[in-house]
């Protein structure tokens, strides 16, 4: 993850991306000592001089020393008590070579077991700052109830540490919201919210979209709606503000935030300025049967440059090589600083011999055939082989390894099913079997009993029994023969299968009596159409109607994304990402952008979206009772 530069330092060190850098509370936390979470005092309060000097100097670096010297001229049990209490006050403040050290010199462990549940807290810090997190977790997580309030202070604070270094960044949040209920000091309780929010708004935009997706839970729920606004449309915080009044980040916090930290450094780039003689140029073909879906693409365009100010000029790139040559001299001879277009296929296919000027160019859609994109140029499309990748992506991570495949036997429905296929044995699966269907077929008898393996084995049997060496089937279909499908493959006993599609599958636009048929069908989409799901009041559902008018709102999000590209290419040239409407934008060498987009499934008719991929990456985890991401309290 990119570290965003917050109200507080990095929370991991470089090199170490997931380890936070310091895996207690950090130094600016320090007051925790000073006005609650420093160890409970002995019942009789020490004699000890030096250790007195210590505790009123109010340096938690000199009260924990001030506790180990005095355990050393202390007998049992005081002086494990005041080992105890050394290195909880160097846990609290930070101080982690001072903790270490602590632990590496103490030789009388086994008498802390008369304080058992302080001791397992700081055995899961041990493990925590040995990168045994899973283990850590185990420890801090199991500390039986009830506790006193500065060790559940403690014990939440860690959690919260413990799952960033296991790459649970909402979960850690958790920890931190159910931390400040313990805290009475505002002080404190400003030093946990920016604590909190360094950990959100180290993640990439996508990821806090997806979370704002799977939580719906407050505060939880606010704070990520407003980092994810904070870093992709700092414009809406004041509409944030007023549906949120009530929130913690409301009032103090958020005005503190926009005093020191202006929300356009944690946003997109700005687009790139238009050439001083000249304006971005759109070629798209205003004529013919392309027209209305260039019409869409415009108007996602404007919409995004409109705001910004940008000079754009729309030139009518025709639907020949002619009349794209035409359009592309015209334009680089009217001062264009950067040229979107073309649209159709075949010119795309034909731009090295078009595209000679040294300005950035943006094509919008991939050719049939394999071919680079010529020097300056980029490729921005919404490509279905892509989908189809991430289907294979999709699958494998939800633990399909094992597939079938049903798709057109066509030359797209190959293209889509080798795409599929490499990307699914590049991550370990294998494709088990493929069945292809005519377009004109509608009932696919001939394809599914053989792919599915159907066998009645008896008269009362009214459910077939199909194959058992795969768990999961991809489907390359339209909206029409998906509805088909769905239905044909739960009668030959397939309902088992989950099935992953590609968008053709929606289209794009709520149709619920014809989706009914479509129940559980997993599919990729963008998240502009997706945005069609939240409730009206929602500005991103206001921008999903504005796409829906023009009957095409993918292409519409193609339109908006090809403008944020723009902006944003030299970002995505040092291995960044564009969280677009489209989908996560990536750059390749080659200069195509790749896009992985979201993922929906059909819920009595509608699409809905999915839940957030799990990492790749991610330790399997024994879950708490109420799963992961309860919220743990003390």
């Amino acid at each position: 993850m990119q570290s965003i530069s917050g109200m507080l330092p990095p929370l991991r060190k470089p090199g170490q991306a997931g380890w936070p850098a310091g895996l207690s509370l950090l130094l600016m936390l320090a007051l925790f000592v000073i006005s609650g979470c420093a160890p409970s005092p002995s019942k009789t309060p020490p004699q000890d001089s030096e250790l007195q000097r210590a505790l009123q100097s109010k340096d938690p670096s000199q009260i924990a020393q001030g506790w180990w010297h005095a355990a050393a001229r202390e007998d049992m049990p005081q002086r494990a008590q005041y080992q105890l209490n050394a290195i909880e006050t160097a846990i609290d403040a930070g101080l982690d070579p001072l903790a270490e050290r602590f632990l590496n010199e103490q030789r009388d462990r086994a008498a802390w077991s008369a304080w058992p549940k302080r001791a397992q807290l700081i055995r899961g810090y041990e493990k925590l700052r040995q990168k045994q997190a899973v283990e850590a977790l185990n420890l801090i997580r199991d500390i039986p109830a009830p506790l006193d309030e500065a060790l559940a202070r403690r014990r939440l604070a860690l959690l919260a540490e413990t799952y960033l270094a296991l790459d649970l960044p909402f979960d850690s949040v958790r920890q931190r919201i159910a931390l400040e209920a313990l805290l009475s000091n505002p002080e404190d309780v400003d030093g946990n919210r920016r604590q909190l929010w360094s950990t959100l708004n180290t993640l990439p935009a996508g990821r806090l979209a997806e979370g704002e997706r799977q939580f719906t839970d407050e505060p939880l729920a606010g704070w990520i709606a407003l980092a994810r606004l904070w870093r992709t449309q700092p414009l809406m915080i004041d509409n944030w503000r007023k549906t949120h009044a009530t929130h913690p980040a409301s009032g103090r916090f958020l005005d503190l935030l926009l005093e020191t930290q202006p929300p356009v450094a944690g946003a997109p780039l700005q687009p790139m300025p238009a050439h001083p003689q000249g304006r971005i140029a759109l070629l798209l073909p205003l004529q013919g049967r392309y027209a209305p879906v260039a019409k869409a693409v415009q108007e996602g365009f404007m919409a995004a440059a409109r705001p910004a100010g940008a000079a754009v000029v729309v030139y009518d790139s025709g639907m020949d090589q002619a009349a794209l040559e035409a359009a592309y001299r015209r334009a680089v001879a009217e001062g264009a600083s950067a040229i979107i277009g073309p649209l159709i296929k075949e010119q795309v296919a034909q731009l090295g011999l078009v595209h000679t000027a040294p300005i950035p160019l943006i094509a919008l859609n991939t050719p049939d055939v394999a071919v680079a994109p010529p020097p300056n140029s980029y490729r921005l499309s919404l490509n279905p082989e892509d989908e189809a990748r991430a289907a294979a992506e999709r699958m494998i991570q939800d633990g399909h390894y094992d597939v079938l495949a049903l798709v057109p036997a066509t030359p797209q429905g190959e293209r889509l099913l080798t795409s599929f296929g490499t990307r699914l044995r590049a991550l370990g699966g294998q494709l088990v079997d493929t069945g292809r269907y005519s377009e004109n077929e509608h009932v696919l008898t001939e394809v599914l009993r053989p792919l599915l393996r159907a066998e009645t084995q008896n008269l009362r049997q009214q459910t077939p029994q199909i194959r058992q060496d795969a768990t999961a089937l991809f489907l390359v279909a339209n909206s029409r023969r998906a509805a088909e499908v769905m239905p044909q493959l739960a009668y030959y006993g397939a309902a088992r299968l989950p099935v992953y599609a590609t968008s053709a599958a929606y289209d794009g636009l709520p149709k619920p009596t014809q989706d009914r048929e479509k129940q559980g069908l997993i599919f990729a989409e963008t998240p502009l159409v997706l945005a069609g799901a939240l409730p009206p009041d929602d500005p991103a559902y206001n921008q999903f109607e504005q796409a829906a008018f023009t009957g095409y709102p993918r292409l519409y999000a193609l339109g908006l994304d090809s403008f944020a590209v723009l902006g944003q290419l030299e970002r995505l040239g040092q291995r960044g990402e564009v969280e677009g409407q489209t989908g996560t934008l990536t750059l390749e060498n080659d200069g195509i952008l790749r896009r992985q987009p979201v993922w929906a499934v059909f819920q009595n008719g509608y699409a809905r979206p999915l839940g957030a991929l799990p990492e790749m990456s991610a330790p399997a985890l024994p879950g708490p009772s109420g799963g992961m991401n309860a919220p743990i309290r003390p």
